[in-house]
């Protein structure tokens, strides 16, 4: 009875196990591209008569992605890329430059998240506003960044605070008004 209890048991879990696997393999996606991330991009071409790869100059550098999700780039236009893995806009790049320049080879493309969109962080936490994107970012990340959640003010470190702060301000009066009567009566 009781080995007949573990062995459900076991196989419970390895179904769970199995469960959580498949979870986090279907959700291990890929980033994709979004508004305001930066793009470092390089193209290079193959030429043959010369046996070695020539630049583009020209089309090379770092590229903000608009509020529409596009690139504008020399030669190809506007290119969508929100959206997009870095593979994918590869892919279309490729397929843009060849196009567009009426190439007999592809070029090779090469491209990368320069820097990535930055992150607001609003509410109630102690410094609300934007912040660098940080890879691995949770929720609770973003918002130790902005200093933490408030604190309430019924908490009682702030009632003994601002009645420390009220005392010494009444004693600076008092002293204050002594002063005053004093100089006065001279």
């Amino acid at each position: 009875m009781i080995e007949a209890h573990r062995s459900c048991v076991r196989r419970m879990f390895m179904g769970l196990g199995a469960v959580l696997l498949s979870w986090s393999a279907a959700h291990a996606e890929s980033y994709k591209i979004v508004s305001d991330d930066r793009i470092r991009l390089r193209v290079v071409e193959w030429r043959a008569a010369e046996s070695q790869y020539a630049s583009w100059a020209a089309v090379d550098g770092v590229y903000t992605v608009d509020e529409a999700g596009n690139l504008s780039l020399p030669v190809a236009g506007q290119i969508r890329a929100g959206g997009l893995t870095t593979e994918q806009l590869s892919q279309d790049l490729v397929k843009a430059f060849t196009e567009k320049a009426g190439l007999q080879t592809t070029p090779s493309v090469a491209l990368e998240i320069a820097e990535h969109a930055p992150l607001y962080v609003g509410g109630s936490v102690q410094r609300p506003g934007r912040y660098p994107f940080e890879n691995d970012m949770t929720v609770m990340k973003a918002v130790s960044i902005a200093g933490g959640f408030l604190r309430s003010r019924e908490d009682n470190a702030y009632l003994l605070r601002d009645q420390i702060q009220a005392a010494g301000a009444y004693r600076t009066a008092l002293s204050n008004r002594r002063d005053l009567l004093m100089r006065r009566a001279r």
